[in-house]
């Protein structure tokens, strides 16, 4: 069962560039999986404020107090975005798939998808050089350790 099933009814976010890209023909040829969303399904589109926060030009609040962000991480999608977390006084990146294991990161590699890989080095970086600044907490996606670093707020160290 996709996971989007398990929350009926809630306001989902979504990059609208994305999910253009998702339901147009060639969506599903460049993995996009339309068909496994539910009926329910009507996203709302993010609209981003020029804000910059470090490297990143763009914000989106998703709360009041700008303590839950949206911002564009490019480079796995063209369109894609991650969540900035700031509690107390660390950051915590919800990064999807801008790498897929933290090492990947500090080692500059552009795993898996990614229709332009200088894009995504640029991301990479922006989120590098932020953590040179800002106490940061990585957690892609698909790395098997991000559990453990949130659980002990393991900061990234960029070397």
């Amino acid at each position: 069962m996709p996971a989007l099933a398990h929350f009926p009814n809630s306001e989902i976010l979504v990059s609208e560039e994305d999910y253009r890209t998702a339901r147009s023909f060639r969506g599903p040829l460049a993995g996009y999986l339309p068909q496994h969303w539910p009926s329910w399904f009507t996203p709302t589109s993010i609209r981003f404020e020029k804000a910059s926060l470090g490297g990143f030009k763009y914000t989106y609040p998703v709360t009041a107090a700008g303590d839950v962000m949206v911002i564009p991480t490019p480079g796995h999608t063209a369109a894609h975005v991650s969540v900035l977390v700031r509690h107390e006084d660390c950051y915590y990146l919800l990064a999807g798939d801008t790498s897929y294991t933290e090492r990947a990161l500090i080692g500059r590699k552009v795993d898996g998808i990614s229709p332009n890989v200088q894009v995504a080095l640029r991301t990479i970086d922006n989120i590098l050089d932020f953590a040179k600044n800002n106490p940061l907490v990585y957690l892609p996606t698909h790395d098997p350790q991000s559990a453990a670093r949130l659980k002990e707020r393991q900061t990234l160290v960029t070397g």
